[in-house]
């Protein structure tokens, strides 16, 4: 199945491209408890690397979880902070995860219309083109949400 997210920390600018053969001897080595330091700061500047080259391409949807964002003003914050340097195409949508199952289609409801209203804004000033306002809001309300996985 794979991974579907990650949270990793480099502490080091430091980046270097390893061959797999490179790689997979320090897996090797770490899995057997024979792995150092030099190890560990060359397979980090390796992640980097490909960290840097899955950049270029839409490897993975920002999506923000209903849970830190549950309020109007919250979720505007969050469309402030990340569409202009994000866009709008890198976003999966309002995800909604809570176990409470009745609660998902007013969840829904209050993140299809603070973000159509967000996107009107974003008309009213210039921002967006009034011709291309339909299509994005569809996106946002539908699109994004039905399929994030088969746009990655």
């Amino acid at each position: 199945m794979g991974a579907v997210a990650t949270d990793h920390s480099a502490t080091t600018p430091y980046a270097e491209r390893l061959s797999q053969t490179e790689a997979e001897g320090i897996v090797a080595r770490a899995l057997s408890g024979d792995s150092g330091s030099e190890d560990a700061a060359r397979f980090t500047a390796n992640v980097l690397v490909e960290m840097a080259g899955m950049s270029v391409y839409p490897a993975q949807l920002l999506g923000a979880p209903w849970w830190f964002f549950d309020s109007p003003l919250g979720m505007r914050r969050y469309l402030d902070a990340v569409m202009e340097t994000a866009g709008l195409y890198n976003t999966a949508g309002f995800n909604v995860d809570t176990r409470a199952f009745a609660s998902i289609p007013s969840c829904d409801n209050v993140g299809r219309r603070i973000t159509c209203d967000w996107l009107a804004g974003m008309v009213l000033t210039g921002v967006v083109d009034e011709e291309e306002a339909p299509d994005m809001a569809r996106e946002f309300a539908y699109g994004f949400q039905k399929e994030p996985v088969g746009r990655a």
